[in-house]
């Protein structure tokens, strides 16, 4: 999970357009692949909350609502109550689903979440374990992260502990005595921070930046 920066300049002018129409709802909105697109380019064609890779593809990628449809109906079209998200499922696991389709799974009067990707100050909170593991130092925003989530699935704690290798195999070879440069995890923050030429980030991209600013004070 990370920061998504929402702006509502990035609303598509169909959905603008369509609410002012006589009575708007959600499931009658016919532009949802513009919407769809909207919200990936927002989030760099990640997953609002497992970091995963998604397109737009009304298969694989849904349009979550932050605030949930069955109990906040009146905030359905608000594109800043908008992600996108993965499918939810992982290597044909169905009955271990991840991210909006674990929460969708649970009662209305459990689904609303206390960890939200729009709020920085939160996302700066959390942690990724060398294990692989996200975690954060709050009771409330954890059970969100592993039972609303699922997001310490062992693929999710695979796919982690993945890059965490790859960043540490990167920064052994530029740096054998382990000791980084304060320039260089700069230039690889950015890096990692930015969007490329088709508006895309690297998937799991908060864990390499985790990573790399644990390593900022002991670095010259």
């Amino acid at each position: 999970m990370r920061f998504i920066d929402k702006k509502l300049a990035n609303q598509p002018k169909e959905l603008i357009a369509y609410k002012k129409t006589t009575k708007p709802t959600y499931a009658n909105f016919q532009d949802k692949e513009i919407l769809r697109e909207a919200l990936l380019k927002e989030q760099g064609f990640l997953c609002g909350y497992c970091m995963c890779r998604i397109e737009n593809d009304s298969l694989k990628t849904k349009i979550e609502h932050y605030q949930e449809q069955c109990n906040f109906g009146e905030k359905t079209l608000n594109f800043d109550n908008m992600l996108a998200v993965c499918c939810g499922v992982l290597d044909n696991e169905t009955k271990n689903p991840i991210c909006d389709t674990k929460r969708g799974q649970l009662k209305p009067t459990e689904q609303s979440l206390q960890i939200n990707p729009f709020d920085k100050s939160q996302m700066d909170k959390i942690s990724f374990e060398n294990d692989g593991r996200i975690s954060v130092d709050n009771p409330t925003l954890q059970a969100d992260l592993d039972e609303k989530l699922n997001l310490n699935h062992d693929i999710l704690k695979t796919n982690r502990k993945k890059a965490i290798a790859e960043i540490q195999k990167i920064t052994a070879q530029k740096f054998p005595s382990k000791i980084l440069t304060k320039a260089f995890i700069s230039e690889k923050v950015a890096y990692y921070n930015n969007f490329d030429e088709n508006d895309k980030l690297k998937p799991f991209c908060q864990v390499y930046i985790y990573w790399l600013k644990q390593r900022e004070s002991k670095a010259i």
